[in-house]
């Protein structure tokens, strides 16, 4: 039964994953989206059974069928990514209340994931919209007080690291819009949690840097908040009390 279900939430992970990378694309741009998907190049609408995830690439053979232009692999990547993160998130959590919740947090982060990409772009009004269940959530669970400290914490955290680093480096450090992206996170995760996804996201992005030290174009920080913010939800409380366990022993 649970591979059964582990089959339709990958499934349901694909398509809603195709969406909010639409979303997060078409938002900054302010493009509809109620529009048709088409392609980058020449502009061909697809077809339906090309929307569909990796069903789509596969039978156009990665190539538009209008243009014969590649369609970029990271469509498809992202597709597959998004469906794991959901399809991992059941099998932590089963189908209930705390799967919801890491739910709502994987579909934000997908979007901004998205838009930065594509755009360098965090926007707003997705995370705020994500905010409020989540804000719901913890006046219902009783944490509220807790959870509120952590996305000022770590707002205010981040804040003095840019601002610093901008100051020694006489040049933009972290945008904005990451700094503000962590008034959700710290809703997603209490404040030392942050902390250590602050860390994991300045480790994975550094390591991914130096893989294109030849590029010289902004690099897009949000894909490795967002793995962070995944890894620390799952697994942060057992890191924590292992670092803890070294301490004192």
């Amino acid at each position: 039964m649970i591979a059964l279900i582990g089959v339709f939430v990958f499934i349901y992970g694909l398509f809603i994953t195709s969406f909010l990378q639409l979303v997060g694309e078409r938002l900054p741009s302010h493009e509809t989206l109620l529009g048709r998907s088409h392609c980058d190049q020449c502009g061909r609408t697809l077809r339906m059974v090309h929307l569909i995830p990796l069903v789509g690439y596969a039978l156009q053979k990665g190539r538009c069928r209008g243009c014969g232009k590649p369609i970029r692999v990271r469509y498809v990547l992202f597709e597959l990514v998004g469906a794991l993160a959901f399809l991992g998130a059941y099998l932590r959590f089963g189908l209930g209340l705390e799967f919801a919740v890491f739910a709502i947090i994987i579909a934000v982060l997908l979007v901004e994931v998205a838009s930065d990409f594509e755009h360098l772009v965090v926007i707003d009004r997705v995370w705020l919209i994500g905010l409020v269940p989540l804000v719901v959530y913890r006046v219902f669970e009783g944490t509220l007080t807790t959870y509120l400290l952590s996305a000022l914490g770590l707002f205010a955290l981040l804040f003095i690291i840019a601002l610093l680093a901008s100051k020694v480096y006489k040049q933009e450090a972290l945008g904005g819009g990451d700094i503000k992206l962590f008034i959700f996170i710290g809703f997603a995760l209490p404040f030392w949690e942050g902390v250590l996804t602050l860390f994991f996201a300045a480790l994975f992005g550094t390591l991914y840097g130096l893989t294109q030290r030849k590029q010289q174009h902004p690099m897009a920080f949000v894909p490795w908040i967002a793995l962070a913010v995944y890894v620390v939800y799952l697994f942060g409380p057992s890191m924590i009390a292992w670092y803890l366990s070294l301490l004192e022993g």
